[in-house]
């Protein structure tokens, strides 16, 4: 179904007010902690890291499938960078969560009410990572395996026209 280019338009916009006022407030947090030690801003400065890092991964996806939506045959690899967009994404929140049970560790003591988004983070990073090198390894098989259809080949299945 066609999107509207006013739509496309409202959706640009929101990604980047949300992305422009994450960022802000990531800023925000980090000078005031920074300029009065201990604050409790610390954790909200975070909170808003992640929520820049979902963003940055929306915009991705956006970008992605709109070049996906653009091309005339589709993107013949949307699926594998839909995967490394996600994997790199999760590196960040692990770094973020990594640097923030830093943080917290050093100036409150030890941050219990953390660990558990750590391991879920580090649990869908790791299966994520297992799913990207089962894709690369299935894909790099098929190319091995399967010979590329020729266009006579298409042509009989019905899949193109004859010119």
């Amino acid at each position: 179904m066609p999107v509207t280019t006013s739509t496309h338009i409202r959706l640009v916009s929101l990604i980047c007010i949300l992305f422009a006022v994450d960022i802000w407030a990531v800023k925000c947090c980090v000078h005031y902690t920074s300029s009065n030690q201990k604050s409790v801003l610390i954790l909200f400065g975070f909170e808003f890291g992640l929520l820049v890092i979902s963003v940055f991964n929306l915009i991705c996806r956006y970008v992605l499938h709109i070049i996906d939506s653009r091309m005339a045959n589709g993107l013949v690899s949307k699926g594998l960078y839909v995967m490394l967009i996600d994997l790199v994404c999760h590196v960040f929140r692990m770094l973020t969560y990594s640097v923030f049970f830093y943080l917290v560790l050093i100036n409150y003591g030890v941050p219990l009410h953390i660990i558990r988004e750590m391991y879920m983070t580090f649990h869908t990073f790791h299966r994520k990572l297992s799913s990207f090198v089962r894709y690369v390894k299935l894909t790099q098989n098929l190319d091995n395996r399967l010979e590329n259809a020729t266009t006579e080949e298409i042509t009989a299945a019905g899949m193109i026209t004859a010119t």
